[in-house]
């Protein structure tokens, strides 16, 4: 499987009532997963900031592609919760009771236990209450969670593309390999901490932890672009500028669909590289807000 590269990090709740011990396992887990240790209490006080998408109030608000994207906007600064590591062995609730709880169609919800039983949780997998069990007596357990983990922010993503069959399809860029390696490429070279898609998933804002805009990038696909140029927009466009664009060294970013006369398309004119699959796509990394 391959992880959608336009997200923005996650957080993975780990919920127990032994505080040492799951620190622990925070500090073992990998800190790309965004391991954060959550008292059990938290979940029953309601805690709307860190779960944002674990209520009922607010799992049926991403319906439209605009109100998707207020999503993205309106969580940068605060990552979502994309998955919940709940301990079976709590008092007075056990980890099921509290899973059944979180009424979040996109919550990934992984059970840790050398207690339950296995009728137990092959019924809570059947039933939905739960993505996955992990044995704390597996010999392998972190990596085998860290995967697991892993895993379920992936679905995560793909349950909520859903709500945006424009996004969510095979050929899709962000979805080839090629395209994590350029969100890597600009997270160690710029520091990038967020990002913010923009443009229907079109145009990417990378911010510091600051919140200050470094850079953007924008990703076409060789048939968008070729469509742009045989149109009425690149008629007046200089011979020139067509074969650069042709080429794949440059393509034209504009703010948005209304096109400015093919004669300036030159001033609009970024650097651009080929990322190959499924499709041809051109992709730019600027720092330019035009």
């Amino acid at each position: 499987m391959i992880t959608p590269a336009l997200y923005m990090p996650t957080v993975t709740a780990l919920i127990d009532d032994d505080s040492l011990y799951i620190e622990n396992i925070a500090d073992l887990l990998p800190s790309e997963l965004s391991p954060r240790v959550v008292e059990p209490e938290e979940l029953h006080l309601g805690n709307e900031h860190l779960f944002c998408l674990a209520t009922e109030k607010n799992t049926h608000n991403y319906s439209s592609k605009s109100s998707l994207l207020k999503y993205f906007k309106d969580n940068i600064k605060n990552p979502p919760v994309s998955t919940l590591v709940v301990d079976y062995g709590m008092r007075p609730i056990d980890g099921l009771e509290i899973l059944k709880n979180i009424n979040s169609p996109f919550i990934q919800k992984i059970l840790i236990s050398n207690l339950v039983s296995k009728e137990r949780v092959i019924e809570a997998i059947n039933s939905g209450i739960i993505h996955c069990y992990i044995s704390k007596i597996d010999q392998n357990f972190i990596d085998t969670l860290a995967h697991g983990i892993k895993r379920a922010q992936i679905n995560f993503f793909r349950q909520l593309s859903t709500l945006f069959p424009d996004f969510y399809c095979e050929e899709n860029p962000l979805l080839e390999p090629e395209s994590s390696k350029i969100f890597s490429l600009i997270q160690t070279q710029h520091n990038a901490q967020y990002y913010e898609p923009i443009d229907s998933f079109k145009r990417f804002i990378f911010y510091n932890d600051r919140f200050e805009n470094l850079v953007n990038l924008e990703i076409v696909s060789e048939e968008h672009i070729s469509a742009l140029i045989s149109g009425h927009h690149g008629e007046s466009t200089p011979n020139e500028i067509i074969e650069l664009i042709k080429s794949g060294a440059a393509i034209p970013c504009f703010m948005n669909d209304r096109l400015p006369d093919g004669k300036v398309w030159h001033k609009f004119l970024r650097a651009s590289h080929i990322l190959h699959g499924k499709k041809k796509y051109f992709y730019s990394i600027h720092k330019d807000l035009t």
